[in-house]
């Protein structure tokens, strides 16, 4: 397969790079230099000049389909012109700084931690929270096996493999969830990356590859499967890097955790299979400073009007630029007031983006992360029905289009959330949305009868709307989900834009929005009350128990509590705390109580001090139940809490 890319000015091919034409994962290569996806920024600006294109007078069928491919293969769209300054002059890519425990390279991109010369054959596991970042640090490492740039580092030599397994697995009809992997799986998936069919014959040619070829650089990410199988894939790694690591191939994996390489289940398979020594060198990636997304945000638009300027003929029009001036303006306070030390809103490159999705004059009310998230969903559905405006079903068009949907990707988020995964299988995905009672609601309703307790004289949209075959294959579309495209699945598999929708749809929409979306959810006043609306006393019963219930997993918990807090008054916040610190005592139910106060909203200096009183003691409840009676303690400590909070108000 041939394939010319378009290199962005001043980006040219390093001299010691290993030709794509003369490894076995050239197509592969190839593929992911065409692959953007999962680069937001050009996601969005599809959108928008998609959206500009509809509203064109001369816009036909034919037209939309032509301009669609034009957007895939524009030079401008392309990958190499974000992580490369490309001829807009707009330098969109932010490197994302990696902190690494053996401090070789530490504090620099992923490229400079794997090109030290002291980290030579390591193999590193990213760690880190969704969406900080590890995608853009692993393509850009990627591409940095190509690509040279003056004053920076590269890695020359290795020819890099991007494993994206889940879908590898189906093709080889291999389930990790129920079975142990053969003892060539790994050699087996890098075959099929390549499109290579499995033999004894190649599996023998991969074998001498990994002996005699270029060094690969193959990066993994194991949060695309269910634990189960996540444990016996990072065998299978620890096992292929034992036999062939002494050929200088090199692996970096990725994984969404907080916990330690010993405490993880998961990480902790990431060992050598003899001596159980590690195999992986850990690492965190740092917060982005908040003049990162200053800068980004500024370039993001810069960016924007090239490409209207470029697109003028198809109806794209340029933001004006003072309205751009007031809007960074007003999204920089936006990023000082929720600055804790070197946290900020916008502290990942997946928030600093969502922020740069915002349009000029829609920034105002935007106080906590659930209210960036509503924003970012409202715009994708009202772009999304635009863009598919005359191919929509009557359903799915207009404010109760929007509505349907939210309830759909709802669904949706809730049946991952309950298997502990970030994406389904299409066929299991359309089975929710047309027959939501075939599996059990109770296996994947956030708890058993938390909406019949909340609503028990009527029938729950989450729980009873059922979708036919045109909306369900609409609703694949939206730019809110992604499908595979791999011809070889038998059956494609679906994913949000990232997986961090997964927590924000959980939380503050299923648990926040329990009657329907929007409702009773609505914005706060500036004094952070919502005299609009007032919440049950059974809906704080029914939270808890699916937070912190018998039998929950609370830790999978806690980013859906943090979204659901950030829709709360600060006086809603403060009742679900206060009943969580009757009901709870394990550390991981304090975890989540802190995580609710941290998304609580700024604005109301009273009832933040109160919550601040409470995040005192709840670190104090822990030492205490740990030493005295637990029962007297906590009711002391309670008593004395509310003293305290007496004394403050």
């Amino acid at each position: 397969m041939t394939t010319t890319t378009t290199l962005p000015t001043p980006l040219s091919i390093h001299p010691d790079a290993v030709p794509p034409g003369q490894s076995f994962l050239a197509e592969h290569i190839a593929r992911e230099h065409g692959r953007g996806d999962d680069i937001l920024a050009f996601v969005s600006m599809r959108q928008r000049l998609l959206a500009a294109s509809n509203q064109h007078a001369e816009q036909t069928a034919d037209r939309h389909r032509d301009f669609t491919q034009l957007l895939k293969k524009h030079e401008l769209l392309q990958p190499l012109s974000f992580f490369y300054e490309a001829r807009s002059g707009a330098q969109l890519y932010r490197p994302v700084s990696v902190d690494y425990e053996e401090k070789a390279g530490g504090g620099k991109s992923l490229t400079a931690v794997l090109a030290h010369s002291e980290n030579q054959g390591q193999h590193l596991v990213l760690r880190a929270t969704s969406g900080a970042g590890k995608t853009i640090a692993t393509r850009r490492a990627f591409f940095d096996c190509f690509y040279g740039v003056v004053g920076e580092p590269s890695l020359p030599g290795f020819s890099p493999c991007n494993l994206d397994v889940p879908p590898l697995l189906e093709t080889l009809s291999v389930d990790l969830q129920s079975n142990d992997p053969p003892d060539d799986i790994v050699l087996q998936l890098l075959l099929t990356q390549a499109r290579i069919a499995v033999t004894a014959s190649t599996l023998r040619a991969m074998q001498r590859w990994l002996q005699f070829g270029p060094r690969l650089l193959i990066f993994v990410d194991l949060n695309r499967l269910p634990e189960a199988a996540r444990r016996r894939l990072a065998r299978s790694l620890a096992s292929f890097l034992q036999e062939h690591a002494q050929q200088g191939h090199r692996l970096i994996a990725t994984f969404r955790t907080t916990q330690s390489l010993k405490e993880d289940t998961t990480l902790s398979s990431l060992r050598h299979l003899r001596t159980s020594g590690p195999l992986f060198v850990p690492c965190n990636l740092d917060p982005l400073p908040s003049e990162n997304a200053e800068h980004y945000l500024r370039a993001f638009w810069e960016y924007d009007t090239c490409l209207a300027e470029e697109f003028a003929p198809h109806g794209a029009k340029a933001v004006a630029p003072h309205l751009v001036d007031d809007h960074l303006t007003l999204v920089k306070r936006f990023i000082d007031r929720n600055a804790r030390g070197k946290e900020s809103l916008v502290s990942t490159p997946l928030l600093m983006q969502f922020v740069s999705e915002i349009e000029p004059g829609n920034s105002q009310h935007i106080e906590t992360a659930a209210d960036l998230y509503r924003e970012i969903v409202r715009n994708h559905l009202v772009r999304d029905q635009a863009e598919f405006n005359n191919q929509l079903p009557d359903l799915l068009l207009g404010t109760k289009g929007r509505t349907r949907s939210l309830v759909a990707l709802t669904r949706l988020a809730l049946a991952m959330r309950s298997r502990g995964v970030s994406q389904l299988d299409t066929t299991v995905a359309r089975n929710l949305l047309q027959q939501p009672h075939a599996t059990n609601v109770a296996s994947w309703a956030p708890s058993a009868g938390f909406y019949d307790l909340l609503n028990p004289q009527r029938s729950h949209c989450y729980v009873e709307a059922t979708y036919d075959e045109a909306e369900i294959n609409s609703l694949f579309q939206f730019s809110l989900l992604r499908t595979s495209e791999d011809e070889r699945a038998t059956t494609g598999v679906i994913t949000f834009l990232h997986d961090s929708m997964i927590d924000y749809f959980c939380g503050a929409v299923a648990l926040g929005e329990y009657l329907s979306p929007g409702s009773p959810a609505q914005a706060r006043t500036h004094d952070g009350t919502n005299p609009q609306r007032s919440l049950p006393d059974d809906w704080y019963q029914a939270v808890l128990d699916v937070l912190v219930g018998d039998g929950v997993d609370t830790q999978g918990w806690l980013k859906p509590g943090g979204f659901l807090a950030g829709t709360l008054s600060a006086d809603e916040l403060e009742k679900l705390v206060r009943q969580m610190l009757f009901k709870v005592s394990e550390s991981q139910h304090v975890a989540l109580s802190r995580k609710l106060l941290d998304e609580r909203p700024t604005s109301d200096s009273s009832s933040s001090r109160r919550l601040e009183a409470y995040s005192a003691a709840l670190v104090g409840r822990v030492l205490t139940d740990a030493r005295y009676e637990p029962q007297r303690t906590r009711q002391l400590m309670i008593d004395v809490l509310m003293d305290h909070l007496e004394t403050i108000q």
